[in-house]
């Protein structure tokens, strides 16, 4: 005779969930706050980054290809960096009001290069396509 609290375990395990959130937003979120802690420090920041560094190290094991994994990082990194200088753009009031107008609307329609990178690396641990939205059809 199997026990209730055996029984309810073999029904749990027969329906798993997927990570949430995605592998691809960890490293994501872990490479912003990274950038942040550039530009600035403070305790949250410090303690966010633990926490997503502990997301990252539970997750590790799962990874089909760490390699591949870094190459494509590094591809997030430079997006966010250049990005970050986008931005910087955009708020600046010294530049032509146009000029900021142009540089938002191609840092939006450049959102679609991390949501590519982004799928990528959620593929590498298993998750199908498409569990990141924000890619429009060309």
């Amino acid at each position: 005779m199997v026990d209730v609290i055996t029984e309810k375990l073999m029904l749990l395990v027969s329906m798993p969930l997927e990570s949430y959130p995605s592998p691809a937003a960890i490293i994501d979120q872990w490479i912003i706050v990274r950038l942040k802690k550039e530009h600035r420090e403070s305790q949250a920041l410090n303690e966010e980054l633990d926490e997503l560094e502990r997301q990252i190290r539970i997750l590790a094991g799962r990874v089909k290809d760490k390699v591949e994994l870094l190459k494509l990082t590094d591809k997030l990194v430079m997006f966010h960096r250049e990005m970050w200088d986008r931005e910087d753009q955009v708020r600046n009031p010294t530049i032509p009001l146009q000029d900021r107008m142009r540089s938002a609307f191609e840092a939006d329609m450049k959102n679609d290069e991390r949501a590519k990178l982004k799928t990528e690396i959620n593929k590498l641990f298993g998750l199908e396509e498409g569990s990141e939205a924000k890619i429009r059809r060309s």
